[in-house]
C-alpha cells in the first residue's frame, strides 16, 4: 500500500488531496521507488480515457514506463486545469518543470513519486527530456491562450500537447526514426483534434475554443453562436469540417502500425482506431457534439481490441506451425 495515500485504496482520485500530499508544499515523507511505481499504476487505472493507455498488446516490461509517462501527462494536465486560476497554474507548472529538470539530472534525488518513477524509466530507456518539456509548455499555453485564429496555431499547440507522447512511445520501443516520428505526429495530432471536437462543450465550460476562427468565419459561425449551446446547420457543418480535418491526419499516419508490426504496431493501431471511433460517434450524432458529448463504452473498446488480438494470435499460431513443419524436416 502506498504511504499517505488512503485514496488509493478507495480507487478514487482527488487532485487537490494529491497536491497536498505530493505538491511543492508537501510535508509527508516522499514515497520510495516501489511505492512511486505503484502510485503511477493507480493513477493510470482511475482515469477514463478514450482508449486504455495500457492494453493487452503492451509488453509487460514496458508497463511501468507507460504508466509513468501517462501519470506525468495526467499530473501536468491537472496542474493546468485544476489549480483554480491561471496564475496559480503557471506557478505550479513552473515548479513542475523545475522538478523535471532535477529528476532527469539525478533520478535518485527526485522527490515526487511520478518523477521518481519517470526518471528511472527515462534513464533505462534513454528517453530525451525535451518531449516532456514540450508537454509542460502546452499546459502553460492553456493558461494564456484560449482562442486560435488559424489551423496553423492549433497545429503548433498539438506539436506541444500531443505529438511528444507519440515520440516518447516510439523511443520506448526503439523505433524513433525521422519517418516514424512524422507518421506518429500525424496520428497524435489527429487524436488531439478528435478530443477537441469531442469536448467542444466541456472546453466552453473553461472558456476555451479550439475551433480556428478562420474556419468559423468561412461558415459564418460566431463565438456567440457557440455560447448558445444550441446546434444549428452552420455549427453542424463546422463540426463536420473539423472532424474531416482530424480524419485527414489519421489517414496520413495510418501506415505506421503495419510498418512497425508486432505488439507496438497493435498498440498504436489501438490508439488510431480509438480516435477514429470517436469521430464516428460524432458523425452518428449528426455533428452535435456541442450538445451531447460522444464517449466510447467498454464494449466499443473491446470491439476495437479484438481484431488486433486475433491478428497477434494468428501470427503466434502460424509461427508455431512453421516451427513444427521445419522441425519435421530436420534429419534424424
Amino acid at each position: 500500500m502506498i504511504r499517505d495515500g488512503p485514496s488509493v485504496a478507495k480507487e478514487a482520485y482527488d487532485f487537490h488531496k494529491e497536491l497536498e500530499l505530493h505538491g511543492p508544499w508537501a510535508k509527508s515523507a516522499p514515497l520510495d521507488l516501489k511505492e512511486s511505481f505503484e502510485y503511477c499504476s493507480w493513477l493510470t487505472r482511475v482515469h477514463y480515457e478514450n482508449f486504455s493507455v495500457i492494453s493487452w498488446f503492451l509488453p509487460k516490461s514496458l508497463k511501468p514506463a507507460f504508466e509513468a509517462v501517462y501519470a506525468f501527462s495526467r499530473w501536468s494536465d491537472d496542474l493546468g486545469d485544476e489549480a483554480g486560476s491561471p496564475e496559480k497554474s503557471l506557478e505550479l507548472l513552473r515548479w513542475w518543470a523545475g522538478e523535471l529538470d532535477e529528476s532527469f539530472a539525478n533520478p535518485s534525488k527526485a522527490k515526487h513519486p511520478i518523477l521518481k518513477a519517470l526518471a528511472t524509466e527515462a534513464k533505462k530507456y534513454l528517453l530525451n527530456k525535451e518531449p516532456f518539456q514540450r508537454l509542460i509548455l502546452a499546459f502553460e499555453m492553456d493558461q494564456t491562450k484560449n482562442r486560435f485564429a488559424t489551423r496553423k496555431e492549433v497545429l503548433f499547440y498539438c506539436h506541444h500537447s500531443a505529438n511528444p507522447v507519440g515520440e516518447i512511445v516510439l523511443s520506448l520501443f526503439k523505433a524513433h526514426t525521422k519517418d516514424n516520428i512524422a507518421l506518429s505526429d500525424s496520428i497524435c495530432t489527429g487524436l488531439q483534434l478528435a478530443n477537441f471536437w469531442q469536448d467542444v462543450s466541456r472546453d466552453l465550460d473553461i472558456n476555451r475554443i479550439y475551433i480556428p476562427k478562420e474556419d468559423m468565419d468561412q461558415l459564418g459561425v460566431t463565438e456567440s453562436d457557440l455560447w448558445t449551446r444550441k446546434t444549428n446547420s452552420a455549427i453542424r457543418e463546422l463540426i463536420r469540417k473539423e472532424v474531416d480535418w482530424a480524419e485527414e491526419c489519421f489517414l496520413k499516419g495510418n501506415s505506421l502500425p503495419d510498418k512497425l508490426g508486432g505488439p507496438m504496431g497493435e498498440q498504436i493501431r489501438l490508439f488510431l482506431m480509438g480516435g477514429q471511433a470517436i469521430l464516428r460517434k460524432i458523425r452518428q450524432t449528426n455533428f452535435n457534439s456541442l450538445e451531447q458529448r460522444p464517449k466510447l463504452s467498454k464494449w466499443d473498446k473491446l470491439s476495437l481490441a479484438v481484431p488486433g488480438l486475433a491478428r497477434m494470435g494468428a501470427k503466434l499460431l502460424l509461427s508455431r506451425v512453421s516451427f513444427v513443419s521445419q522441425k519435421g524436416r530436420l534429419p534424424k
